[in-house]
């Protein structure tokens, strides 16, 4: 069976205020993260995860929505995004837009089910990290600490 739950996208993320030391007792202090996915499950998941570790997280199903975040001033350290979003846009194109909008060269990471060896090999041409679906927590905090402050 299928369904679907519907929630309204928050505008702004409030940090929370005594964020849980994860395991390794570090705290990925404040660190801003733009999710980018067209599934409503994988934004509520990876934005649940994330603030847990403490990143200040930011959500957005497609361009129009990295728009709105972008001309309220968020600027993000890093991206997560997903490969397949809707319209055709894909995650390298949407990665390069968002670094020609800020004039600076964001990490990302593209995080898609689709492995096949020439779309991983794109992600990377475009300076890119990949990340399979699902994904790993373990393997996701491991590539977030190459980018962000711990």
């Amino acid at each position: 069976s299928v369904f679907s739950v519907t929630v309204p996208l928050a505008r702004t993320q409030i940090p929370p205020a005594n964020a849980t030391v994860e395991s390794n007792g570090k705290l990925l202090s404040g660190a801003q993260v733009l999710c980018i996915d067209n599934e409503d499950s994988i934004l509520i998941g990876m934005n649940s995860l994330l603030s847990r570790w403490g990143c200040q997280v930011w959500t957005a199903r497609n361009r129009d929505e990295c728009e709105a975040l972008l001309s309220q001033g968020v600027r993000p350290q890093l991206a997560l995004v997903d490969y397949h979003l809707d319209h055709g846009d894909t995650g390298t194109e949407l990665m390069a837009w968002l670094r020609t909008r800020l004039g600076e060269p964001v990490p990302g990471v593209v995080i898609s089910a689709d492995g096949r060896p020439e779309m991983v090999a794109q992600v990377h041409a475009a300076g890119l990290d990949y990340l399979a679906k699902p994904v790993k927590p373990a393997a996701l905090r491991a590539l977030l600490s190459r980018y962000l402050p711990l």
